[in-house]
């Protein structure tokens, strides 16, 4: 390990991080400082269990398919900065998506739950009307029966 060896991670920290703690996916190959990948696929879970991907490519990927790697040259010298400043608008843009979509679910269950309530008092308003009508039914039904007899 040589301490030399720096990656610049482009995901939550955005900062120069050792070799020893750059990790990769083993399904697309993105690296990613190890920190900020298992925060990332720990908020990704949190809103939409077991779909973790890439945040790069979107590839399937999970905290299982982590694979050390081995830096043999500077990678700051090597970072093209256009490229890392889009990579930082495009996870600016999924970190304000799943802010987002767990403020939509949000929303949506407590929508769920005030539906729930009001349906729970309809059912209830409406099984008392049925208690109430059902004497009344029993008598319109006897009536009828002896008036279509008695003809």
């Amino acid at each position: 390990m040589n301490s030399n060896h720096l990656f610049f991670c482009s995901m939550f920290c955005r900062t120069a991080v050792p070799e020893y703690e750059i990790v990769a996916l083993r399904t697309c190959g993105h690296t990613f400082h190890k920190q900020c990948i298992i925060a990332y696929f720990n908020v990704k879970n949190e809103t939409i269990p077991n779909s973790s991907e890439c945040p790069i490519c979107r590839t399937p990927a999970d905290m299982k398919s982590f694979l050390r790697i081995y830096v043999t040259g500077n990678i700051l010298d090597l970072t093209d900065k256009k490229s890392v400043i889009e990579n930082e608008d495009v996870i600016n843009n999924c970190v304000e998506l799943i802010a987002e979509q767990k403020r939509t679910i949000d929303n949506y269950k407590m929508a769920l739950s005030i539906v729930s309530r009001k349906q729970l008092r309809i059912r209830m308003i409406l099984s008392k009307f049925i208690d109430q009508l059902l004497p009344q039914r029993m008598k319109i039904c006897v009536i009828i029966n002896i008036e279509y007899f008695t003809y």
